[in-house]
C-alpha cells in the first residue's frame, strides 16, 4: 500500500518544510479491519437486521475519526444522526445528546416530517424540541409512581427512527457515553432492546479507560452483552509500521527512521499523541515531551500569556463554548480575545466557526483544566455560572448553571439553581437527572439559609420526591434506601407525607418481591381520615385491594375496591375536573376480579363493564382494564378472546405510543392463550420480543413460565429443567407474595421434574395443594390439581413396585417419608378440592383428566375408559391444544396395556398426528416410543406428520404465505401484517415445514398447484 501519493521528499528533520503541516493524517491508517466490521454491521443493518455496535478504546485511539470515516461512506446510502455527550460537569443535562439528534433529525428531514413520524407521540417529543408544538406536562400526580411521560418519550423517539428507516437506513451515531446523564442512557438502552424490526443501526462510542467501578456506564453496558443485536469492539493501539504510515501522512515526508522510532515509542501507538508529538516538533521543539502531561500541554506551553488565559477559561467552560459566555467570562478586552483565539486555532489547540470553540481533543482540554490554580478555577465557574443566568440563550442550561456554581462552592448559589435544573429535567421526563439533582439539593441542604423557602418543600418531601424520581429512573434500591431514611428520621413528618412514603415502601416491597407490603399500606391508610387527602386516601384503598387479591383475599378485596370507589366517585361529584377516573376504573376491576376468582361471574361481568365504561374517558385507563378482561377470559379457558382482547389492547398502546410500556402487559397476558391455542411460533416469538424489553418483574416471571412450558413440550426437558432451575428463585421469591404465581411454579415445576424422572421434586411441586386452612381457588387450583393427581399416581407406581419386591425404575428419584396410605390421605383431601371446583368453567375438562390419571384399581391412572372420557374432554375448547394430542397418548397406552392392539394404534397414531400438528416433540416421542415397546407396526413420525390433514396451515399462516407467493420478503411480510421480522421468519419456517418444500419459491408453486392459493 502506498503510504503517500506525492513523492515523498528526503528523509530529514521534523521542520525542514516552510509551510504548516495539517493536524492529522489525510488518510485513515491501520483501521482497515475496524472499517470493515462498521461496514458489516451496517450490511445486516440496511437489509432488516437491526445491529447496535458500541465502540471502546482509551482516549486518543481515533474513536471519533473512525466513526466519521464510515459516516461519510455510508451517508449518500443512509439517513446518518448524530449526537454527542459532553463533559458538563458531575449532574449532566437530561437528554442532551439526543436533543441534538433531534435537532440535526429535524433539519434533514424538517419539522412537518419529524411530526408524522411522531404521530400521537409528537407532545412527548416536544419536552425536547419545542418548537415541533405543545409539549406534554408531566402532571401525574405524585402519588401515581408512574413514568408515562418517560415511556411515552422513549417510544416515540423508536417510532420515528423505525419509521424513517422504511424510506432508507437510519445509522443513528452517539459519541463518548462515558460523559452521558442517566436519561440518555436509559433512551438508548430502550432503543437497543425494542428496535427489531427496521433497517437502523446504533453505534455508540466510549473512552474505556474513563469507566471505573461505580461509574454508570458500567452497569449499562453490562445489561447490553446480554443482547445479541449488540457487538463490543475496542481500538487497539497502531503498532511501530502503522505509526510510520501516520508520521508520513501527516510529514509528507519519510523522516530519520529514528525519530519515528522515538516517537511511536513516546506514543505507545496511540493515533493522537503521533499527531501532538509532531505537532510539537514541527514548531521547534527540541526535544519530544518524556510525559504524558507535557505532551498534552506542549502546543499550550508555546503560546503567548493570553491565548493560555484564553485556554484556561475554556477548559472551564467546557469541550465546546458559546463566544458569549467567553466575552462574558474572559478577563482580556474583545481585540485581545480575538487575537488570542486566533493563536490557539493556528497552533491547532482550537477549533472555531461561528458561535463556538471546540478544543480539538477533550484531552487537551482536560490537561489545561488539571493544571489551573483554585483561585482561576474557583473564579471561572462562578464566572460561566452568572454569565448563563444573565445572557438570554436559546435554552436554559441550568443543569450547567448548577455545575458551575457546586464547582465554584458557592451553594447558596447552586442550590436554587439545582431547583431549577431539576424542574427542567422533570419537565422533559429525564427522571435519572431530576434523581441527581435532587441527591445534590438533599446533599447541600443544610449549607443554604432558608433552603425549604428556596426549594417550596421541606427536606422530608424532596427526600420522597427523589425517591419517586429515583423509582422512575429504575433505581428501586437506591430509591428505598431513601424512603427508608426519611421514614426513620428525626424530622416530624405530617401524616399525609408519612402515608405517601409508607405508599412508596409498599410499592418498592412489591416490585422487589418483598415481605411487608400490605402492613406499609395498611399503616399509611391509618394515617389518612376519610376526609383527608382522599384521592391519595382512593390510591391507597385501591393499593390494598390489589395486595389482597394476589394474596387470594377476596372478601377484602371486595370490600377495599368498593370503599375506594366510594371516596373517587365522591372526589367526581364534587368536582368532575379533578375526578380520579382511574382510581374508579380500578377500583370497579378489583371488585370484579374478586368476584370472579370467587365464581359469581355474573357479577364480575357487571362490575367489568362499569370499569370499562370509566375509562372510555383516557385511553391508558381502558388499556389496563382490558388486561384484567384479557386474563378473565384465559382463567375461564376462552383463549380466542383472550387473545383478541390483548391484541387489541396492544394495537391501542401502539396508537397512543405506549406499545412498549403498557403494552407489556398485553404482550404477557397474549402469551399463555397462544400456548394453550397450540400457536406455539406465535407465543415463543413474543416471549422473545417481551423480554427483550426488560418488563418488571411479575410479567417477566409469567413469560418464563411460558417459556419453559414451550421448551418442555418441544422435547427438551432436560434443557426446560435447567431453565426452571435458573429462574426459579425469582419465581419464588414473587410466589411468596403472590398465590396465583405459587400455583404456576408447583404446576410448571411439577410438569418438569415428571418429565425428568425426578418424583421427589414433582411431589414437593404439589405443596400448595397440602397447606392446611387454605381458600380454593378454582381459576389457580384446578391445573395444579390434574398435574398433582399425574405426580401421585406415578409416586404411587414405585411405590406398589418396592411393595411387590421390584427394583425402582430407573433413573427415577423417589421423594421419601411417604406410604400408601398417606398417598390415599392426600388423594381424598385433592377430591374434596376438585369436587369444590365444579362450577368453574373449566372444572369439567381438568376433573377428567385428574380422574383418568388417578382411574383404575390401584390408581395409577390405567384405566381406558377414563382415558376415553379424557379424550372426548380434551376437544373441548377450553382444553389446551397439548391435552389433545396427551389424552390420545395416555389413551394408547392403557389399551395397549389390555392387548387391544389395533385401538390403540389408533389412538397412538392420533396422539402422534396431534403431536406433529404442534411441533409437541416431548409427546411425540413418548408415544412412538410406547408404540415401539408394544410392538406396534406405526409408519413413524416422517409419514405421520405429514398427512394431508395433519399439517393444515393455519390463518395467519395462509396471509404469510399469500405474501410469500407474492415475492414479499420477511421485513416486507412484518410490515404488511403489523408482526415483527422474526415473527414473520417463524411462519414462514412454519410454513416450509407443512408444504415440505425446501424453499420460499417451492412453497408458492405447491401452494398454486394444491389450490391453496385459490
Amino acid at each position: 500500500m502506498d503510504v503517500d501519493e506525492t513523492r515523498p521528499r528526503e528523509s530529514g528533520s521534523w521542520h525542514d518544510s516552510d509551510v504548516n503541516l495539517p493536524t492529522t493524517s489525510a488518510r485513515l491508517i491501520g483501521r482497515d479491519k475496524d472499517l470493515a466490521l462498521l461496514r458489516e454491521v451496517f450490511a445486516d443493518a440496511a437489509t432488516g437486521i437491526p445491529r447496535t455496535l458500541i465502540l471502546g478504546g482509551e482516549a486518543g485511539i481515533g474513536k471519533t475519526r473512525l466513526l466519521s470515516e464510515f459516516l461519510a461512506q455510508v451517508h449518500p446510502e443512509a439517513l446518518v444522526l448524530t449526537g454527542q455527550a459532553t463533559d458538563q460537569g458531575s449532574v449532566p443535562a437530561a437528554y442532551s445528546p439526543i436533543t441534538a439528534v433531534l435537532k440535526s433529525l429535524q433539519t434533514q428531514c424538517g419539522p412537518d416530517a419529524l411530526r408524522e413520524a411522531a404521530g400521537a407521540g409528537i407532545d412527548a417529543l416536544a419536552t425536547l424540541l419545542p418548537a415541533l408544538g405543545p409539549a406534554a406536562t408531566n402532571s401525574v400526580p405524585s402519588f401515581a409512581f408512574d413514568a408515562r411521560g418517560a415511556g411515552r418519550l422513549h417510544e416515540t423517539v423508536a417510532l420515528i427512527l423505525e419509521t424513517l428507516s422504511r424510506e432508507r437506513p437510519v445509522v443513528l451515531a452517539i459519541e463518548d457515553l462515558h460523559w452521558a446523564d442517566g436519561a440518555t442512557l436509559q433512551l438508548l438502552g430502550f432503543l437497543v432492546r425494542s428496535l427489531t424490526r427496521e433497517r437502523i443501526l446504533l453505534v455508540l462510542t466510549y473512552r474505556s479507560d474513563d469507566v471505573s467501578r461505580g461509574h454508570p456506564l458500567r452497569a449499562f453496558l453490562g445489561e447490553l452483552d446480554r443482547t445479541r443485536r449488540v457487538h463490543r469492539h475496542d481500538l487497539t493501539r497502531l503498532s511501530a509500521h502503522e505509526v510510520g504510515e501516520q508520521v508520513v501522512a501527516i510529514l509528507g515526508t519519510r523522516p530519520d527512521p529514528a525519530d519515528v522510532a522515538r516517537v511511536y515509542e513516546r506514543s505507545e501507538g496511540v493515533p493522537f499523541f503521533v499527531e501532538e508529538l509532531i505537532g510539537i516538533a514541527d514548531s521547534g521543539g527540541a526535544e519530544l515531551p518524556d510525559s504524558l502531561r507535557s505532551l498534552l500541554l506542549g502546543r499550550y506551553d508555546a503560546l503567548d500569556s493570553s491565548t493560555q488565559t484564553l485556554l484556561r477559561v475554556l477548559a472551564v467552560g467546557g469541550v465546546r463554548v458559546d463566544h458569549r459566555l467567553v466575552s462574558a467570562v474572559y478577563p482580556g478586552d474583545a481585540e485581545t480575545l480575538d487575537a488570542s483565539a486566533r493563536a490557539a486555532v493556528q497552533a491547532n489547540v482550537l477549533v472555531a466557526d461561528e458561535r463556538f470553540y471546540t478544543f480539538r481533543h477533550a484531552l487537551v482540554r482536560e490537561a489545561i483544566a488539571a493544571d489551573l490554580l483554585p483561585g482561576e478555577r474557583t473564579r471561572f465557574h462562578a464566572g460561566f455560572a452568572e454569565a448563563i443566568e444573565t445572557l438570554n440563550l436559546e435554552s436554559s442550561p441550568w443543569a450547567e448553571v448548577s455545575n458551575h456554581w457546586m464547582a465554584a462552592r458557592n451553594y447558596e448559589r447552586a442550590f436554587p439553581a439545582t431547583q431549577r435544573a431539576k424542574d427542567a429535567a422533570y419537565d422533559a421526563f429525564g427522571y435519572a437527572s431530576v434523581a441527581q439533582f435532587g441527591e445534590r439539593m438533599l446533599d447541600i441542604w443544610d449549607q443554604v439559609p432558608d433552603p425549604e423557602q428556596v426549594a417550596r418543600v421541606s427536606r422530608l418531601e424532596l427526600m420522597y420526591f427523589t425517591a419517586c424520581a429515583l423509582h422512575d429512573a429504575g433505581n428501586l434500591e437506591r430509591s428505598a434506601v431513601l424512603v427508608d431514611q426519611a421514614l426513620a428520621g428525626p424530622e416530624i413528618i405530617s401524616p399525609v407525607l408519612r402515608a405517601k412514603l409508607l405508599r412508596y415502601r409498599s410499592l418498592y416491597l412489591t416490585r422487589l418481591a418483598r415481605p411487608g407490603s400490605r402492613e406499609a399500606l395498611e399503616e399509611a391508610l391509618s394515617l389518612i381520615p376519610g376526609d383527608a387527602s382522599p384521592v391519595l386516601r382512593a390510591f391507597l384503598l385501591n393499593d390494598l385491594a390489589g395486595r389482597c387479591m394476589i394474596e387470594a383475599d377476596l372478601e377484602g378485596t371486595f370490600a377495599l375496591a368498593e370503599q375506594a370507589y366510594a371516596v373517587a366517585s365522591d372526589v367526581q361529584q364534587k368536582n368532575p375536573s379533578a375526578g380520579p377516573m382511574f382510581a374508579m376504573s380500578l377500583a370497579r376491576d378489583y371488585a370484579g376480579m374478586s368476584r370472579f376468582l370467587e365464581g359469581d361471574l355474573d357479577a364480575a361481568t357487571d362490575l367489568f363493564a362499569q370499569a370499562e365504561e370509566l375509562a372510555q374517558a383516557d385511553p391508558e385507563i381502558l388499556i389496563r382494564h382490558q388486561t384484567f378482561i384479557s386474563d378473565a377470559h384465559t382463567l375461564t379457558g376462552a383463549y380466542r378472546d383472550s387473545v383478541l382482547i390483548a391484541r387489541a389492547g396492544i394495537a391501542q398502546a401502539q396508537a397512543i405510543g405506549m406499545e412498549r410500556s403498557i403494552g407489556l402487559i398485553l404482550a404477557s397476558n397474549a402469551v399463555e392463550p397462544l400456548l394453550s391455542l397450540g400457536r406455539w411460533d406465535e407465543a415463543d416469538a413474543l416471549i422473545e420480543d417481551t423480554l427483550a424489553l426488560h418488563p418488571a418483574l411479575a410479567y417477566a416471571v409469567y413469560l418464563r413460565f411460558s417459556q419453559v412450558r414451550s421448551v418442555l413440550w418441544r422435547g427438551d426437558p432436560q434443557r426446560a429443567w435447567t431453565l426452571l432451575q435458573r429462574w426459579r428463585p425469582q419465581m419464588e421469591v414473587l410466589g411468596d407474595s403472590e398465590v396465583q404465581t405459587r400455583f404456576a411454579v408447583a404446576e410448571i415445576t411439577g410438569q418438569v421434574a415428571l418429565a425428568v424422572c425426578d418424583l421427589r421434586a414433582a411431589w414437593d411441586a404439589t405443596a400448595p395443594l397440602r397447606e392446611p386452612n387454605r381458600r380454593v381457588v378454582p381459576a389457580y387450583d384446578l391445573t395444579l390439581l390434574a398435574v398433582s393427581a399425574r405426580v401421585l399416581a406415578n409416586v404411587r407406581t414405585e411405590y406398589l413396585r418396592a411393595a411387590e419386591g421390584l427394583s425402582p425404575t430407573p433413573e427415577t428419584v423417589l421423594p421419601e417419608g411417604l406410604s400408601l396410605a398417606e398417598l390415599d390421605a392426600h388423594e381424598e383431601h385433592w377430591r374434596e378440592l376438585i369436587a369444590r371446583c365444579a362450577a368453574w368453567p373449566t372444572a369439567s375438562f381438568w376433573t377428567a383428566i385428574f380422574e383418568a390419571e388417578l382411574s383404575g384399581p390401584s390408581g395409577t391412572g390405567e384405566d381406558p375408559e377414563a382415558w376415553r372420557l379424557a379424550v372426548a374432554a380434551a376437544e373441548s375448547l377450553v382444553a389446551p391444544a397439548r391435552y389433545r394430542a396427551y389424552t390420545a397418548m395416555r389413551y394408547g397406552q392403557t389399551l395397549l396395556e389390555r392387548g387391544e392392539r389395533a385401538e390403540a394404534t389408533e389412538a397412538l397414531t392420533a396422539a402422534i398426528r396431534h403431536a406433529c400438528d404442534l411441533g409437541a416433540t416431548l409427546l411425540e416421542s413418548a408415544a412412538l416410543e410406547s408404540a415401539h415397546r408394544g410392538g406396534l407396526a406405526l409408519a413413524g413420525p416422517g409419514r405421520i406428520r405429514h398427512a394431508p390433514d395433519e399439517d393444515r396451515l393455519t390463518a395467519r399462516e395462509m396471509q404469510v404465505l399469500e405474501l410469500v407467493a407474492e415475492g414479499l420478503n420477511n421485513r416486507q411480510i412484518g410490515e404488511r401484517l403489523y408482526i415483527s421480522t422474526k415473527t414473520a421468519s417463524v411462519h414462514v419456517s412454519a410454513i416450509l415445514r407443512k408444504l415440505q418444500a425446501s424453499s420460499r419459491t417451492e412453497a408458492a408453486v405447491r401452494a398454486q398447484e394444491s389450490g391453496l392459493l385459490g
